[in-house]
């Protein structure tokens, strides 16, 4: 038959995938195995959507606020038929930015030695990215080069 809800301290059912946090802390979730809770979390800008079991983009969470998740907000912007994409550098880190989808706020990074260049808006490698010079490493400028 069906076995009752064992609830532990860790878990609120023996087995299954629970979210963590609030609606301003979205990004992690518990694994629950014979009632022991092992917790993990999504990959950076995702959340954790209790209906799917899978790490999603936090304005597909019902239960998230992806603006303070993400701690952006989308500006305000007129419409252009067609335009439901426009994309905007992280204030605190040039090698990531955010994509806003109908006004909503996605995060995305640009790897490793690239960071996202404004000018085209899209990602460039490090050193053409004048905003990121400060974080590229600090390294003086090779003479004869940039």
């Amino acid at each position: 038959g069906l076995q009752t809800a064992k609830a532990t301290s860790d878990c609120p059912h023996q087995f299954g995938y629970f979210r963590l946090g609030d609606n301003k802390n979205c990004g992690q979730f518990m694994n629950c195995v014979d009632g022991r809770g092992y917790v993990f979390d999504c990959p950076e800008g995702l959340a954790f959507n209790q209906d799917s079991y899978r790490c999603d983009w936090p304005d597909q969470v019902e239960s998230c606020d992806a603006e303070a998740f993400l701690g952006f907000t989308c500006p305000e912007a007129p419409a252009v038929f067609g335009d439901d994409y426009r994309f905007y550098r992280h204030p605190q880190n040039c090698q990531k930015y955010f994509i806003c989808v109908n006004g909503r706020p996605r995060l995305y990074g640009c790897g490793d030695g690239y960071a996202f260049n404004e000018d085209f808006g899209g990602c460039d490698g490090i050193e053409n990215v004048t905003a990121c010079a400060h974080q590229a490493g600090g390294a003086a400028p090779i003479p004869g080069r940039g």
